[in-house]
């Protein structure tokens, strides 16, 4: 009978002890300070890409998106990347940048579509800035994303 108790007791606490010794362990360590040197001033260039394949419905609203993003102009760079979209995706973009030259969009188009990776690959040949995010076309950003997130970039650790 003790035996059956001690191999139950066993199980249980490599199951479900291990696990909450962890949670503990992780729940302390989250309370510590972050060691970082958050530079409120730190402003790199950016680079935003956007992967699109038939995306049209809701790329106009991304690229609204991302026009709306508070942060200089002339440090954010848009690459948007178009796998051969069939559905006029790549109309809705060049109509957008005719609309608003003051963004600085590029349009990056791959003849043959080869998937999300390829395109992203494609379009990081194309960067020249510090930060790069991915965004999908379906994923819209706070106004104040970069402002709020890239101070703490600042430091290189």
């Amino acid at each position: 009978m003790i035996e059956i108790f001690l191999l139950w007791f066993i199980f249980c606490f490599l199951s479900f002890g291990v696990l909450a010794l962890r949670f503990i362990l992780m729940k302390k360590n989250a309370a510590k300070p972050w060691r970082l040197k958050v530079d409120e001033n730190y402003m790199p260039k950016v680079s935003i890409l956007i992967p699109t394949y038939n995306e049209s419905e809701t790329i106009g609203f991304k690229l609204q998106n991302i026009n709306k993003i508070d942060y200089p102009r002339e440090l954010v760079q848009v690459i948007v990347v178009d796998s051969n979209s069939t559905d006029g995706t790549l109309d809705i973009v060049k109509n957008f940048i005719k609309n608003h030259p003051e963004a600085n969009i590029k349009v990056l188009v791959e003849n043959q579509r080869k998937g999300k990776s390829a395109a992203l690959n494609f379009a990081l040949k194309h960067c020249d800035a510090e930060v790069i995010i991915v965004s999908d076309a379906d994923c819209f950003l706070p106004s104040e994303i970069l402002r709020k997130s890239l101070p703490f970039l600042a430091d290189p650790r």
